[in-house]
């Protein structure tokens, strides 16, 4: 049962939700937290996601929940690029950056290495440019952030090379 304070009901809830390993198991909170307790939901929400992107099965729940929150924010959608750029379809990864971006939301150093990678395994090479133009843009360079940031631009180069394609076609 929830805690009676809201505080409360969001510690416990996050507690329950490190323990779900499954998609069952995390349908069956969720949907018990729908009825029960939508204030919680609320509190809980960017949790909730972050948990359904980390099994590798709940992808598409993830996905679902997310296209329902009115004003997503950065964590969330870093915890589904992240999930789509290691999933079968990277692209979607990329489609998600852009509409973060179309939103107003801007990325961070935990977006872009997420974003270059799924640039790489799509060969999205105008996608890449463009982002390293958004980190030369925002200052991560400056701001020590580019060590995070260099090592996924050295593997978006040297996947370039290895596979002999050329910037411009």
């Amino acid at each position: 049962m929830l805690a009676p304070s809201a505080g409360g009901a969001s510690r416990h809830v996050r507690e329950l939700l490190r323990r779900c390993g499954s998609v069952h198991r995390l349908n069956q909170l969720h949907a018990h937290l729908v009825v029960n307790g939508s204030s919680v939901v609320d509190a809980v929400a960017s949790q909730i996601l972050a948990s359904y992107c980390a099994i590798p099965a709940g992808l598409c729940y993830a996905r679902h929940l997310f296209d329902r929150i009115p004003d997503p924010e950065r964590f969330m959608y870093n915890n589904l690029i992240r999930a789509y750029c290691n999933s079968h379809c990277p692209r979607e990864a990329l489609r998600l950056h852009r509409g973060m971006i179309r939103r107003g939301i801007l990325p961070n150093e935990f977006t872009l290495p997420f974003v270059l990678k799924a640039c790489t395994t799509t060969q999205a090479w105008d996608h890449v440019l463009v982002t390293h133009g958004v980190v030369v843009k925002l200052g991560f360079v400056r701001q020590g952030h580019w060590g995070i940031l260099s090592g996924s631009f050295m593997r978006w180069w040297t996947e370039m090379w290895f596979r002999g394609t050329s910037m411009i076609n």
